[in-house]
């Protein structure tokens, strides 16, 4: 008996573009991240035209040289975005969740130290003119949300107190103003802390409240997080507090919540304390609120799964965890739209949302081969589907209970859901973690290479990552 599709809602999810512009064509892909001493001081005098024509940086971006995401690819994802039809009984495609990394990981970094143009500058050019690209690309009426990533501050890592980060979030008040409805509450915390919660009001029976995290004031990445007395420790402390209520509020309201963050947390070590505990406690208390959290950082095709935590162990009065319980939701990284590191191809991901309910039931991921477009000396990248997580893996939706089965499956011996996810022959046969990605027609080998067959004690430990049961999750 065939089960009814129901009414979807598309919205985009772009992650980790990095775009650089600096990127030259011609430049020495293997040794300088496709950038000049001409198009950017900052990578030194003895970088200039690759010495060997395979070391080249083609057009289209360069997989195998660690480099980051030239404009014209960049520009073509967007125009695909623009021009693609929905074939799946979708009620729009105006809504876009866009995961951070907006900036080429050297942009942090003046590219010229005697310039007027700084570090601050560069960063929030890229971010100003990627953004304008999405909202055209989308069209009138468009909304996109963004999360601020670890290679949006300057110098990359290092997300500072309130006063010290305005140069940032000043100016994000005003690029993101309009998606965010002028939303008073909304502009007040990202002023603040670079995060907000704002509503999005579908056709179906329950509001959307779009929760958007500053994970930077949560992660070990970030030197100041190491101090527990310095001002970005108590943003991040204030923010938990914010969340918390944001949740609990939202339960109140009767409304289905979406969670956007860039850094996920594969441990409790990869956020500082007990604030990944924190977060997942308050996951679970929303009791089904949450119907989504959408990730980037990683670049590849991942996720894990959100637990209950264990009560108060020790009588002091805090939630201890660990969080090794009932899943309650699914962490959803999505994949990089940058393709050197590791090296994969770029990828775009289309989610698809139960209309009446924000319930996920499908994610489908489109992608480009690069090696192709650039061998044959392309006009334009040829963007296809890649695969459809309900059809690649026979699942019947995208809740947490169908990747709880997924996994299940993955762990068995002899998986082909495990060979279609982590398998590849070592390279030459394309998986859906690397974005399709093999290395026939490479130019030359991958200085951070994605597909290495994941078996024996790395997939044990990779299905424990997937599963969230990692043990390494107690504090």
């Amino acid at each position: 008996m065939s089960i009814a599709v129901p009414t979807l809602t598309s919205i985009w999810h772009l992650t980790d573009v990095h775009v650089d512009p600096y990127y030259v064509v011609g430049s020495d892909a293997a040794n300088c991240y496709c950038e000049t001493y001409e198009s950017c001081a900052r990578i030194g005098k003895t970088c200039g035209d690759a010495h060997e024509a395979a070391l080249a940086a083609p057009p289209w971006g360069s997989s195998e040289g660690n480099c980051a995401t030239p404009v014209p690819l960049y520009e073509s994802c967007m125009d695909f975005m623009s021009s693609s039809n929905d074939d799946n009984n979708s009620t729009y495609t105006q809504l876009a969740y866009y995961t951070g990394d907006f900036t080429e990981a050297g942009a942090p970094y003046a590219c010229n130290a005697s310039s007027h143009v700084t570090a601050h500058d560069q960063v929030i050019g890229i971010i100003r003119r990627g953004w304008k690209k999405v909202k055209d690309a989308l069209g009138d009426g468009a909304r996109v949300f963004g999360v601020l990533g670890n290679h949006d501050l300057v110098p990359g890592d290092y997300c500072y107190g309130t006063s010290e980060m305005q140069w940032l979030y000043a100016n994000l008040t005003e690029i993101w103003a309009d998606d965010l409805a002028h939303d008073t509450k909304a502009l007040a915390t990202l002023v603040k802390g670079g995060y907000y919660a704002t509503d999005v009001h579908g056709s179906g029976s329950s509001d959307l409240r779009v929760v958007a995290l500053n994970t930077n004031y949560f992660s070990s990445l970030n030197p100041e997080m190491k101090n527990s007395s310095s001002a970005a420790y108590q943003l991040g402390l204030d923010q938990m507090v914010w969340f918390e209520q944001e949740l609990k509020d939202a339960v109140q309201r009767q409304q289905s919540v979406h969670i956007l963050g860039h850094i996920m947390s594969d441990t409790a070590n990869e956020w500082v304390d007990n604030f990944y505990i924190r977060f997942q406690r308050a996951v679970a208390l929303a009791d089904g609120a949450v119907k989504g959290l959408f990730w980037g950082h990683v670049h590849t095709d991942q996720w894990t799964l959100l637990r209950t935590c264990d009560d108060d162990d020790d009588g002091d009065g805090d939630d201890d965890g660990p969080c090794l319980g009932t899943p309650t939701a699914v962490m959803l990284a999505g994949p990089s739209l940058t393709e050197g590191y590791p090296a994969t191809y770029p990828a775009v991901r289309r989610l698809d949302f139960d209309t009446e309910t924000w319930d996920l039931y499908d994610a489908t991921t489109f992608h480009t081969d690069l090696h192709d477009a650039n061998s044959k000396n392309m006009s334009s990248l040829q963007w296809e589907k890649l695969y459809s997580f309900r059809e690649h893996f026979g699942m019947p939706d995208l809740s947490t209970g169908s990747f709880s089965a997924l996994i299940e499956r993955m762990s068995e011996t002899k998986s082909l859901e495990w060979e279609l996810y982590r398998g590849g022959n070592n390279g030459t046969t394309p998986n859906v973690y690397c974005s399709g990605y093999t290395n026939k027609g490479a130019p030359f080998a991958a200085k951070n290479p994605c597909t290495v067959d994941c078996l024996g004690a790395c997939k044990t430990n990779w299905i424990a990552w997937l599963n969230g049961s990692v043990a390494a999750n107690a504090n």
